[in-house]
């Protein structure tokens, strides 16, 4: 029921919970894993001081990353913005750990990104 004059709000989503005990030890087992040799992959974690740095948004935009498996799962604007937000500004300090990650994510949404783009345009050649 409305109240005359009152537009009812949209329900908001509750976002699912980080357990960010669990995000710190899996982006800590990748700076050991990179800092010993074993993972050739992402020097950028040679960077990472603390990971206790990173904040839920980073845990967040992690897993989307992470597990992207299909076109849309994450919107390039959503992650620019993400991205934006890791840079630092007059009114945020540097925060490296934030931004090493981020490059990361980078790395791994390129060529997925470039495919998907090329895939298009092949689509609409035809």
């Amino acid at each position: 029921m409305t109240i005359e004059g009152h537009k009812p709000q949209p329900a908001k989503t509750k976002e699912t919970p980080i357990d960010m005990e669990a995000f710190y030890a899996e982006i800590g087992e990748l700076v050991e894993s990179v800092k010993s040799g074993r993972l050739s992959r992402f020097p950028e974690l040679l960077k990472v001081n603390d990971v206790r740095e990173l904040k839920e948004e980073d845990a967040r935009m992690w897993y989307q990353v992470k597990n992207y498996t299909h076109k849309g799962d994450l919107e390039r604007e959503a992650f620019n913005t993400y991205r934006q937000s890791c840079i630092a500004t007059k009114d945020t300090p540097e925060n490296n750990a934030r931004k090493q990650l981020a490059a990361i994510m980078v790395h791994k949404l390129t060529p997925i990104w470039m495919q998907e783009d090329l895939d298009e345009m092949e689509e609409e050649a035809k």
